[in-house]
């Protein structure tokens, strides 16, 4: 990313002692981290907040994490979604990716570099995808000027 932009991860879990660790994670990671503590809440900081990477947790009462990053790529296709999940369900994950378009999920417990290297990964390609379409908008203005 540009050294000026801060990126922005948004943790959601319905466990306050999960987002504790998570945020601790990422203390010296130079990124901006937001929490919620369920689907509503997130779609809540979606709309005040620019939201680079997204990782939720699957299981939560009321909106599972894959309804929410099921909606978070209707709304917002340009954040990059991450799964965690902490139980063995296959068929729930994998329909979690088909319908939310996951670019990655994880597995509870997480390896600790394992979650910064996955969210950084999801930074540089959100960075990738911006540059494809500044490309493509730019071979676009300069065919239409050779017409």
């Amino acid at each position: 990313m540009a050294q000026n932009y801060e990126a922005t991860v948004l943790f959601v879990d319905d466990e306050k002692s999960i987002l504790d660790a998570m945020r601790r994670v990422c203390r010296t990671s130079g990124w901006s981290v937001l929490v919620a503590n369920s689907g509503k809440e997130a779609l809540e900081l979606f709309r005040t907040s620019v939201i680079d990477v997204v990782v939720s947790d699957m299981r939560m009462p009321e909106m599972t994490g894959a309804e929410l990053l099921a909606e978070v790529a209707s709304n917002y296709p340009d954040t990059i979604r991450i799964l965690l999940t902490g139980y063995a369900d296959m068929e729930s994950t994998i329909a979690a990716i088909n319908d939310g378009g996951i670019y990655s999920y994880l597995s509870k417990p997480w390896c600790n570099e394992q979650l910064k290297e996955t969210i950084q990964k999801g930074f540089e390609h959100k960075r990738l995808l911006r540059e494809r379409q500044q490309l493509l908008d730019i071979t676009q203005q300069q065919c239409q000027q050779l017409d």
